[in-house]
């Protein structure tokens, strides 16, 4: 449950107090110190080409972050399909998305909601970047979109795009497991473009100290300001309602991804009255236990609703619930509120002539 999740947070962040959390983040700090030396160790074996890249013929798009968590890459990712679709006008079924999956391979969340949000490309799951790509090339795609790519260096990328959370754009300034960045916020400067997510989410002064940050890294950075827009609520039986069918209602809201607390928010900024926040690990694997467990809540509580992702949706079985309250999903899209054109055209740019 979100117990030892908000522990850590609480740690890494500075917010947790007593000799116990300082001797905590003490040994984190050692431990970090290791991991950081390995991170750049490894980077600068890439920067000198003394590690292999490997480049294909077909225009790679890479989407990554530098921070542990959710930080909206999938999302990203289903923007961009689009786009390659609307835009330049490419075939969904030439677009193949790279993923690593997560512990249960195709059957794991992440490559469930990717299949969901990009309907009738290829979705490729396999650890291997270099495999995958080969994979997709061989069943006939034009277009990579390399799913959480930026650390994965091995495959070579037309275009990085990073996507950066504004409730925590830093991962607290220090390297895991001391903090949540997954290497130097100096690498920010490999990528061409940053979308910064969750924009509606922090005061405007934190989006502009956000950006002069990342024009200090990189000048020339494309910077896009995005907001994950609520589209519809579906219930277990198939329906679509309108977003503000919460509005005003006490609801039981459980998910398992990587900032909980932004999904409860968005719920919030919906009229919703959350009663219940039930946040598991970021990839859990739900139960006919867990389901149970939540109703119980939801009664406890007088929920009239229970609400939970899309990505926890597609993994679990709703056959599991077991309860006369109304049962259902938010479904999200991601909105670029600034910047838009600007990210299409280098699209455009690292596409044309390959693709």
């Amino acid at each position: 449950m979100s117990g030892i999740q908000d522990r850590f947070r609480a740690i890494v962040s500075g917010k947790g107090k007593g000799v116990a959390t300082s001797a905590i983040r003490a040994l984190l700090g050692l431990t970090s110190r290791g991991y950081s030396v390995a991170i750049a160790v490894r980077n600068r074996l890439y920067d000198l080409q003394i590690m292999p890249c490997h480049r294909f013929e077909i225009p790679v798009i890479s989407v990554g972050n530098i921070t542990a968590g959710g930080t909206g890459k999938t999302p990203l990712v289903a923007w961009l399909f689009g786009q390659l679709i609307e835009v330049l006008h490419i075939d969904p079924g030439c677009i193949a998305i790279l993923t690593r999956g997560y512990r249960s391979g195709g059957n794991s969340d992440e490559p469930l909601l990717l299949k969901h949000s990009c309907e009738g490309g290829l979705v490729i799951v396999d650890p291997d970047r270099i495999r995958g790509a080969m994979t997709a090339r061989a069943k006939g795609a034009r277009i990579l979109i390399l799913d959480d790519g930026f650390q994965h260096r091995r495959l070579a990328r037309d275009l990085d795009i990073l996507t950066i959370d504004a409730t925590c754009p830093f991962g607290y300034e220090r390297i895991l497991p001391a903090g949540l960045l997954r290497e130097p916020v100096g690498s920010i400067k490999r990528a061409q473009a940053a979308v910064i997510t969750r924009m509606d989410q922090v005061q405007q002064q934190q989006l502009e100290d956000i950006n002069r940050r990342l024009k200090a890294i990189r000048p020339d950075l494309i910077i896009c300001y995005a907001r994950h827009t609520p589209t519809c609520i579906i219930t277990r039986d198939g329906r679509s309602a309108r977003p503000d069918l919460i509005a005003c209602k006490r609801i039981a809201a459980f998910c398992g991804i990587g900032n909980p607390d932004a999904f409860f928010q968005t719920l919030q900024g919906l009229g919703a009255i959350v009663v219940a926040k039930l946040a598991f690990a970021d990839h859990h694997r739900f139960t006919a236990r867990d389901i149970a467990y939540i109703q119980a809540k939801a009664y406890a509580t007088g929920a009239q609703m229970i609400v939970t992702t899309t990505k926890n949706w597609l993994a679990l079985d709703p056959a599991w619930f077991d309860t006369d309250l109304t049962v259902g999903h938010l479904e999200v899209r991601l909105e670029i509120t600034s910047g838009e054109g600007q990210l299409i055209q280098v699209l455009e740019a690292a596409t044309k002539g390959k693709a």
